[in-house]
Protein backbone atom coordinates (compact mmCIF):
# COMPACT_ATOMS: atom_id res chain seq x y z
CA UNK A 1 0.00 0.00 0.00
CA UNK A 2 1.39 3.39 -1.01
CA UNK A 3 1.38 6.00 1.77
CA UNK A 4 1.21 9.73 1.11
CA UNK A 5 2.27 12.80 3.11
CA UNK A 6 5.05 11.01 4.94
CA UNK A 7 8.83 10.81 5.19
CA UNK A 8 10.16 9.03 2.11
CA UNK A 9 12.77 6.46 3.15
CA UNK A 10 15.56 5.07 1.02
CA UNK A 11 16.50 1.60 2.25
CA UNK A 12 20.06 0.50 1.46
CA UNK A 13 20.83 -3.20 1.83
CA UNK A 14 17.99 -5.68 1.43
CA UNK A 15 19.38 -8.70 3.29
CA UNK A 16 18.18 -10.16 6.59
CA UNK A 17 18.16 -7.03 8.79
CA UNK A 18 16.22 -5.03 6.23
CA UNK A 19 13.20 -7.26 6.80
CA UNK A 20 12.87 -5.98 10.38
CA UNK A 21 13.19 -2.39 9.19
CA UNK A 22 10.60 -2.97 6.46
CA UNK A 23 8.10 -4.40 8.95
CA UNK A 24 8.56 -1.45 11.32
CA UNK A 25 8.20 1.07 8.49
CA UNK A 26 5.02 -0.65 7.34
CA UNK A 27 3.55 -0.12 10.83
CA UNK A 28 4.22 3.63 10.86
CA UNK A 29 1.93 6.02 9.02
CA UNK A 30 4.62 8.72 8.97
CA UNK A 31 7.17 6.68 6.94
CA UNK A 32 7.13 5.02 3.53
CA UNK A 33 9.74 3.11 1.56
CA UNK A 34 10.31 5.28 -1.48
CA UNK A 35 13.55 3.77 -2.85
CA UNK A 36 15.58 0.61 -2.33
CA UNK A 37 19.18 -0.35 -3.05
CA UNK A 38 21.05 -3.63 -3.25
CA UNK A 39 23.73 -5.17 -5.47
CA UNK A 40 21.65 -8.35 -5.84
CA UNK A 41 19.39 -7.43 -8.77
CA UNK A 42 16.94 -10.31 -8.19
CA UNK A 43 16.49 -9.38 -4.52
CA UNK A 44 16.25 -5.69 -5.45
CA UNK A 45 13.36 -6.39 -7.81
CA UNK A 46 11.67 -8.85 -5.43
CA UNK A 47 11.65 -6.36 -2.54
CA UNK A 48 10.87 -3.47 -4.87
CA UNK A 49 7.76 -5.29 -6.10
CA UNK A 50 6.71 -6.29 -2.57
CA UNK A 51 7.03 -2.69 -1.33
CA UNK A 52 5.49 -1.06 -4.40
CA UNK A 53 8.70 0.79 -5.28
CA UNK A 54 8.79 1.97 -8.88
CA UNK A 55 11.52 0.54 -11.12
CA UNK A 56 13.28 3.92 -11.39
CA UNK A 57 13.66 3.99 -7.58
CA UNK A 58 15.42 0.59 -7.42
CA UNK A 59 19.14 1.28 -7.24
CA UNK A 60 22.21 -0.93 -7.35
CA UNK A 61 24.44 2.00 -6.33
CA UNK A 62 23.98 3.53 -2.88
CA UNK A 63 25.34 6.91 -4.00
CA UNK A 64 22.53 7.19 -6.55
CA UNK A 65 19.88 6.44 -3.93
CA UNK A 66 21.32 8.95 -1.45
CA UNK A 67 21.55 11.60 -4.19
CA UNK A 68 17.89 11.12 -5.15
CA UNK A 69 16.14 14.39 -4.18
CA UNK A 70 12.90 12.50 -3.51
CA UNK A 71 14.51 10.47 -0.71
CA UNK A 72 14.05 12.33 2.58
CA UNK A 73 16.04 9.99 4.86
CA UNK A 74 18.06 6.80 4.63
CA UNK A 75 18.09 3.54 6.56
CA UNK A 76 21.29 1.60 6.02
CA UNK A 77 21.31 -2.17 6.59
CA UNK A 78 24.56 -2.93 4.79
CA UNK A 79 27.48 -5.11 5.92
CA UNK A 80 29.84 -3.54 8.48
CA UNK A 81 32.55 -2.68 5.94
CA UNK A 82 30.06 -0.41 4.09
CA UNK A 83 28.70 1.51 7.09
CA UNK A 84 31.21 4.36 6.86
CA UNK A 85 30.57 4.83 3.12
CA UNK A 86 26.79 5.04 3.61
CA UNK A 87 27.20 7.55 6.44
CA UNK A 88 29.72 9.61 4.43
CA UNK A 89 27.32 9.81 1.47
CA UNK A 90 24.45 10.92 3.70
CA UNK A 91 26.62 13.65 5.23
CA UNK A 92 27.66 14.75 1.74
CA UNK A 93 24.04 14.99 0.55
CA UNK A 94 22.61 16.30 3.83
CA UNK A 95 20.37 13.28 4.42
CA UNK A 96 19.42 11.97 7.86
CA UNK A 97 20.56 8.36 8.28
CA UNK A 98 19.75 5.51 10.61
CA UNK A 99 22.80 3.27 10.51
CA UNK A 100 23.64 0.12 12.38
CA UNK A 101 26.80 -0.17 14.43
CA UNK A 102 29.71 -0.10 14.11
CA UNK A 103 29.74 3.21 12.24
CA UNK A 104 33.34 2.60 11.16
CA UNK A 105 35.80 -0.27 11.30
CA UNK A 106 38.76 1.85 12.37
CA UNK A 107 39.80 5.35 13.46
CA UNK A 108 40.84 6.40 9.94
CA UNK A 109 37.32 5.90 8.57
Amino acid sequence: MKKTDCIRIGLIGLGGMSNAHRMMIDELDSLSIHAVCDVNRALLNQIGEAEGVSIDKRYDDMAALVADPEVDAVISAVPNFLHAKAIELCIQYGKPIMAEKPFTLNVKE
